[in-house]
């Protein structure tokens, strides 16, 4: 392990002991990665919300807000700025009540109080405060795990083995789960919804992700002529000097500007209009295993 890794390790490991970690107040899913870069925890999130949704489960989701300005606990609203929650929280909360809180128990007990029978947590898989009893992994397949070493030599947020320890239900999204597992494992599709007013237009493309290729590769895959693309750093909130410049570039190659949904809401208002993004589609590759493996969890 190298020295930085190691040192990583340390105190990740050194966390783990120091803190207590607390069951949550209702049945929660909670979702993480194998890496430190996007693997689509919140599709996951979103389209699990909205499987239990459908079954008369009252559902509220939970996530730091990583980015945002709240504090406390706080409940998302459409009043609610990226600056404020974070970007995630905004799209979670457009399908079912959502929470932003560092301390997601805290968080919890708020949606327990408001009627809440399920929780599903963005993000808190590798956080030592919180006891799951249903740890998610979600795997991005395309992007997979690098070189397979611990952050920052790699993009591993833990050791493979300890993770797959702690793991649930594995959701592998576009390909096979690569790894041993004693877990079930679910494969599902993210595919893109393509405007059709924008079939056969030429794109410059912008994208603050922790993994933005798997976008501009996106676009290419739908034959879109990209003639240029640009990367900011991820959560990036951007300016309307930015965007000026990106539309004028867009404008000197005779091409339209567009964004994943997730950059979509760190946009200001103003600048919205002249701006396109790709919205994604959720589907399972087997969905009756789905339906009873998924069904299952919450049972226990």
């Amino acid at each position: 392990m190298r020295p930085l890794s190691w040192l990583y390790n340390l105190g990740r490991c050194g966390r783990k002991l120091l803190v207590r970690p607390r069951p949550f107040p209702l049945p929660t899913l909670v979702l993480g990665g194998i890496t430190v870069g996007g693997s689509g925890k919140t599709p996951a999130a979103i389209a699990l919300a909205q499987f239990f949704q459908e079954r008369g489960y009252v559902v509220h989701c939970l996530s730091r807000g990583y980015g945002g300005t709240h504090k406390g606990v706080t409940r998302v609203t459409q009043t609610h700025t990226a600056r404020e929650v974070g970007d995630e929280p905004l799209l979670l909360a457009e399908h079912t009540p959502t929470w932003v809180a560092v301390d997601r128990y805290r968080a919890a007990c708020k949606a327990a109080e408001s009627g809440a029978q399920l929780l599903v947590a963005d993000d808190g898989f590798h956080n030592p405060r919180l006891r799951a009893e249903t740890s998610i992994l979600v795997y991005d397949a395309v992007q997979g795990a690098g070189n397979g070493a611990l952050f920052p030599a790699g993009p591993l947020r833990a050791p493979l083995e300890e993770i797959l320890s702690r793991t649930t239900l594995v959701l592998s999204l576009g390909g096979p789960f690569p790894y041993a597992t004693s877990a079930p494992v679910l494969r599902a599709d993210l595919s893109p919804v393509f405007p059709e007013s924008l079939k056969g237009r030429r794109l410059l493309a912008f994208a603050g992700l922790g993994y933005p290729e798997k976008f501009f590769h996106t676009l290419r895959a739908q034959q879109a002529q990209l003639v240029e693309t640009h990367v900011f750093p991820d959560h990036h909130f951007y300016t309307e000097a930015e965007l000026r410049d990106l539309l004028q570039q867009a404008e000197a190659y005779g091409a339209d500007l567009m964004t994943t949904r997730k950059d979509f809401v760190r946009i200001p208002d103003s600048m919205r209009a002249q701006i396109s993004s790709l919205e994604v589609s959720w589907t399972w590759r087997s969905p009756e295993q789905s339906r009873r493996l998924l069904e299952q969890l919450v049972r226990g």
